[in-house]
C-alpha cells in the first residue's frame, strides 16, 4: 500500500471543522440551491489550491461538475440544508464508478492492443460493478439518439415522454440525471459535449423555456426588459418577466444564463410586464369600437376577423358577445358598449342587424322613397330584404319592429302592402347577402336558426306553414302519400327517394322540427296533421327502427309465411324472428302504444309469455339485488325529498350517486320504460330529467338554500334564459315561487 501525501492533505482539509463551517456559510448564500459546479463554492476551491500548492488547479476545479470531489460537495450542501442521520455516511461514500479499476483489466486491455487481437481468445477478467461492458454499450446506443436530438434542437432538456426515432429518449435521459453523482466521468463528458446543461439543479422545464428565449434572441437580438419585452410571444414574455421578478432568488448559474439574453440585475429590477393591465386594454378596445361606430354607424358590421388599425377588434367584440350570452360580462362593460351602439349584441341574429344597417345606409344615400313603390332608388339586396321583412313582419320581435319603423315599415303597411309575389320574393331573399336563412317557423327572423335549418340535407325543400311554401309542401305530401299507398306506412329510411324526390330526408327534417317544437313547449304545427292522416305513427316516440321492424312483421304475418304453433308468430333465426322474440321477452317494458300495435298483429301479453317459454324467459320485475339497493334510494328520497344525488355522493355507506348514474344511463339506452325506472320514478318523478343533471342539482340547492349567493346567481340566470327553459323546468321553478317576473 502506497500513501500519497496529496490524498492525506485533501482528506485532512475535508474533515476540518473550520473549513466546513466556511463552506456551510457559502451554501446558505445559495438560498437553498444545490451547486451546479464546484465554482459555486469558491471557498472549497481556494482551500484545495492552498493545501495542494497547485494554483493552476483553480481553473480546472471551477468547471468540475462530476467526480468524487463534486459528489462530496453536493452531498455536503444537502446535509447542511436538511441534516439527517444518513448525511455523514453518504458524505464519505465513494461510488463504484469513481473507484479505480482493477489493474488486471487494464493490463489485459493493454495486452490486446499490443498483440493486435491475438490474445482475444482469452476471456477478459470480469469487471467490478460500475465498470460493466454491457452498460457501456447500452449507454452508447442512447448517446447516439441524444446526439441526433441535440443536433436538431440544440439542447437535451427533454420531456419524460420524448421519442427520438422510436427510442424513448426522455425516459433514457431520466436515468443519467438520477445517477449523475455515481456516473463514470467519461459518460458525463460525452453528455456535456452535446449540452453543457443536460442536468441542472433547477427544473428541466425552465431549461426548455430558456432555449425558446435563446432562439428568440438569436433571431431578433437581446430582449428589452425595461420596454416590456416587445416582439416576444405572450407566453414567453410572461415567463421572462416572471424570471425578472424572481431574479434575486434564482440560482447563480441561472442568472448567468439570463445575462446572455440581455437581462442582468439592473434590467430585471426595472423590467415591465409583457401583458398590459386589463383596464388599459379595455380602454384601447373601446376606443377602437368607438371610432368604428362613428365611421360605419354601428358595430353590426364587425365580424370575428375584423382588424381596425392593427387591433383585432372583431375577436375582442366576439368575446364580449359570448360573455354577454353566458351572463358573465360585467354590467359596467356591457353599459360601455351599449353607449357606443345599443344593438351591439341584439337578441336576434346578427345578420339581420347587418342587413338592417345596410338598408339604412341605402336609405340615407337615396334620400328616401315610397314603400309602395318598393324603394326603387335603393340597390336590389336592400329592396329584397325590405320585402322579406314586410312578409315576415308578424314573426319579428318588438325591437325589430321599432327599427323597421324608422324605415317607414309599420304594422298596417306590412299587412296592406306586402308584395303579392311572395314566392319570388323568398327566392330573392335567399340570394340577399347578409340576410339569415328563412325557416317556416320564423326562427331565422328572430335570429335563432335551429341546427336542422343550418344543416339541411341537400335536395330537401323548406316547406311548412308559410304560404309561399305551400305548393312545395303539397308536392312533398303527394310523394309521401304515393309511398304509403304502396308500403302502408311512412317509416322510411333517411336515404329513400320516391320518383326522384328525397322523401326520407324530407320526413327526417319534418320529424326533427316536430320534436324541436315539442322540446320548446310549442303546439304541433297544423300542417303535420296531414302526415298523421297518412300514417298515425309517422313520428313515433320510440326509435324508428322499431317501427320499420314492426311493419315488416305485420306484412310477414299478413302474407301467412313462417308461422309456428304458438300464436302464429314468425319464427326462425333471421333478423325478423329474433326481433319478434325480443319483443315477446321485453313485452312488459315496452311503451303502451307499442303494446297496442303488437296486439294488432297477435302479440299480446299471454302470447308473449307462451312464445318465450319458461326456460329463457327474463324476469321483468325487479331483482332481489335491486330491491336491496332501492331501499337506500327510498331512504335518501325520504330524507332529502329527491334523487338528484351527485355521482360521488354516498348515503349510509352506499354509493347512491354512482348507482343512480348507472340506472340513468341504462334508462337512456332503452326504448321503453323498465320496471326499475318506474320504481325510481315513483320516488322522484325527476330522477332522470331530459335536461342536464347539473340544472337539477342547482334547482334543489336553490329550493333548500334560497338565501345563499349561489342560489341568487342561479335564479338570476334562469330569468335571463326563461324563454329557453323546458316547460317542465318552468313548472318546477313555479313550485318554489320563481316566475318570469318574480324572484324568491
Amino acid at each position: 500500500m502506497v500513501t500519497y501525501p496529496e490524498t492525506v492533505a485533501v482528506a485532512g482539509m475535508l474533515v476540518d471543522q473550520m473549513m466546513r463551517r466556511r463552506i456551510a456559510i457559502q451554501v446558505r448564500g445559495l438560498r437553498g440551491h444545490l451547486p451546479f459546479c464546484l465554482g459555486d463554492l469558491p471557498v472549497l476551491i481556494g482551500e484545495l489550491v492552498r493545501c495542494l500548492r497547485r494554483p493552476w488547479l483553480a481553473d480546472r476545479l471551477t468547471l468540475c461538475v462530476d467526480g468524487p470531489l463534486f459528489a462530496w460537495a453536493h452531498q455536503y450542501c444537502k446535509a447542511v440544508e436538511v441534516p439527517d442521520g444518513d448525511g455523514q455516511r453518504l458524505l464519505w461514500k465513494i461510488h463504484s464508478a469513481h473507484r479505480p479499476g482493477p489493474l488486471a483489466d487494464e493490463l489485459a486491455q493493454y495486452l490486446q492492443e499490443v498483440t493486435g487481437g491475438e490474445a482475444a481468445e482469452a476471456p477478459l477478467p470480469k469487471r467490478r460493478r460500475g465498470h460493466s461492458r454491457q452498460a457501456d454499450e447500452a449507454f452508447e446506443a442512447g448517446l447516439t439518439r441524444a446526439r441526433a436530438y441535440a443536433a436538431a434542437r440544440g439542447h437535451l432538456a427533454t420531456r419524460a415522454d420524448t421519442l427520438q426515432d422510436g427510442f424513448p429518449l426522455g425516459a433514457w435521459m431520466t436515468n443519467p440525471r438520477m445517477l449523475r453523482l455515481g456516473m463514470p466521468a467519461w459518460r458525463g463528458a460525452a453528455l456535456r459535449a452535446l449540452d453543457p446543461y443536460w442536468d441542472t439543479p433547477w427544473p428541466t422545464l425552465w431549461q426548455r423555456t430558456y432555449h425558446q428565449a435563446k432562439c428568440h434572441v438569436a433571431e431578433q437580438g437581446p430582449v428589452d426588459a425595461r420596454g416590456g419585452f416587445p416582439g416576444t410571444g405572450l407566453s414567453l414574455g410572461e415567463w421572462l418577466y416572471l424570471q425578472c421578478t424572481r431574479y434575486p432568488d434564482l440560482h447563480p448559474e441561472q442568472q448567468r444564463l439570463l445575462v446572455r439574453l440581455g437581462i442582468d440585475a439592473a434590467a430585471a429590477r426595472d423590467a415591465r410586464p409583457r401583458r398590459r393591465s386589463q383596464r388599459a386594454g379595455e380602454k384601447e378596445a373601446l376606443a377602437h369600437a368607438r371610432v368604428w361606430a362613428s365611421e360605419y354607424g354601428s358595430l353590426a358590421g364587425v365580424s370575428v376577423s375584423t382588424v381596425h388599425e392593427g387591433y383585432p377588434l372583431g375577436r375582442w367584440l366576439s368575446d364580449r358577445r359570448g360573455q354577454m350570452g353566458r351572463g358573465v360580462l360585467s354590467p359596467g362593460r356591457a353599459e360601455a358598449l351599449t353607449r357606443i351602439d345599443p344593438w351591439w349584441r341584439p337578441p336576434w341574429h346578427l345578420r339581420w342587424q347587418r342587413s338592417y344597417e345596410h338598408a339604412c345606409q341605402q336609405l340615407q344615400q337615396v334620400g328616401g322613397g315610397e314603400l309602395a313603390a318598393g324603394f326603387p332608388l335603393m340597390d336590389r339586396p336592400a329592396q329584397e330584404w325590405l320585402r322579406l321583412q314586410q312578409r315576415r313582419y308578424h314573426l319579428l320581435q318588438p325591437g325589430q319592429h321599432d327599427l323597421l319603423g324608422r324605415l317607414g315599415l309599420k304594422p298596417e303597411t306590412a299587412i296592406a302592402e306586402a308584395p303579392a309575389d311572395t314566392a319570388s320574393a323568398s327566392a330573392a331573399a335567399v340570394r340577399s347577402p347578409g340576410d339569415p336563412q328563412t325557416d317556416e317557423e320564423g326562427a331565422g327572423a328572430v335570429g335563432s336558426l335551429p341546427a336542422v335549418a343550418q344543416h339541411r340535407p341537400l335536395g330537401v325543400p323548406r316547406v311548412g306553414q308559410r304560404p309561399d311554401h305551400r305548393a312545395r309542401f303539397d308536392s312533398a305530401l303527394a310523394h309521401a302519400r304515393a309511398w304509403a299507398d304502396v308500403h302502408g306506412h311512412l317509416a322510411v329510411p333517411r336515404d329513400t327517394r320516391q320518383s326522384g324526390f328525397a322523401l326520407g330526408a324530407w320526413l327526417f327534417s319534418q320529424r326533427n322540427r316536430a320534436k324541436q317544437r315539442a322540446r320548446q313547449g310549442k303546439p304541433a304545427s297544423p300542417h303535420l296533421g296531414q302526415l298523421a292522416a297518412i300514417d298515425p305513427w309517422w313520428n313515433p316516440p320510440w326509435d324508428l327502427h322499431w317501427q320499420r321492424n314492426y311493419y315488416r312483421a305485420r306484412d310477414h304475418m299478413r302474407a301467412g309465411r313462417g308461422a309456428d304453433t304458438v300464436g302464429g308468430l314468425p319464427v326462425g333465426k333471421d333478423a325478423l324472428g329474433i326481433w319478434v322474440k325480443r319483443q315477446c321477452t321485453l313485452y312488459d317494458s315496452l311503451h303502451a302504444d307499442q303494446q297496442h300495435l303488437l296486439a294488432a298483429i297477435g302479440i299480446t301479453r299471454g302470447t308473449a309469455r307462451a312464445r318465450v317459454g319458461p326456460r329463457d324467459s327474463r324476469r321483468l320485475t325487479t331483482t332481489p339485488r335491486f330491491d336491496t339497493d332501492v331501499a337506500h334510494a327510498r331512504s335518501y328520497a325520504a330524507r332529502y325529498g329527491h334523487l338528484a344525488a351527485r355521482s360521488s355522493e354516498e348515503h349510509e355507506g352506499f354509493p347512491i350517486g354512482r348507482w343512480l348514474a348507472e340506472h340513468r344511463q341504462r334508462a337512456r339506452k332503452r326504448n321503453g320504460t323498465s320496471p326499475q325506472a318506474r320504481v325510481l320514478a315513483d320516488l322522484d318523478p325527476w330522477w332522470n330529467p331530459p335536461w342536464p343533471m347539473r340544472w337539477q342539482y342547482a334547482y334543489h340547492h336553490a329550493r333548500t338554500h334560497p338565501d345563499t349567493p349561489r342560489a341568487t346567481r342561479w335564479i338570476t340566470a334562469q330569468h335571463r334564459a326563461w324563454s329557453l327553459l323546458h316547460p317542465d323546468q318552468l313548472q318546477l321553478l313555479a313550485a318554489i315561487g320563481i316566475s318570469a317576473d318574480r324572484q324568491l
